[in-house]
């Protein structure tokens, strides 16, 4: 069997905006990006460059009709996408003149930014349980 080029795979159909399999990983990107918007706010207002958590995605993004994992991959779902997967970041690069208000989650695994971390680079923010004033 050659390997090349990824071809459709025939012997799934493409996925339908109505497939509970799509409506699944729509609820759990919301979810995850609502979460992420709060924290952007929260860092824009301490005037922090905030460090994004890994995002899970129940479908890989390709940019051609699949059936939510890249044919011919042995993908596991759900699985820890690129953020550009689901947060659009060149409006906000664009918005933002190229000073990004975040960095990706692996920006803390760089072997150069490691020793740079310290208490006093880091601040941890808890907002409670949601309580009511």
């Amino acid at each position: 069997k050659k390997l090349g080029f990824p071809s459709m795979d025939h012997e799934h159909t493409t996925l339908e905006s109505n497939s509970p399999v799509l409506q699944q990983h729509i609820k759990m990107v919301n979810y995850q990006l609502d979460q992420m918007y709060d924290a952007l706010a929260v860092a824009w207002f301490l005037k922090r460059i905030l460090v994004m958590p890994p995002v899970l995605c129940g479908l890989d993004r390709v940019w051609f009709p699949h059936y939510g994992r890249f044919p011919g991959s042995f993908l596991t779902m759900p699985f820890e996408c690129p953020l550009d997967h689901v947060f659009a970041i060149e409006p906000v690069a664009k918005r933002t003149k190229d000073h990004l208000p975040f960095k990706e989650s692996s920006f803390l695994n760089d072997p150069i930014v490691e020793p740079l971390l310290t208490a006093e680079s880091q601040v941890i923010v808890d907002l409670g349980e949601g309580e009511e004033d």
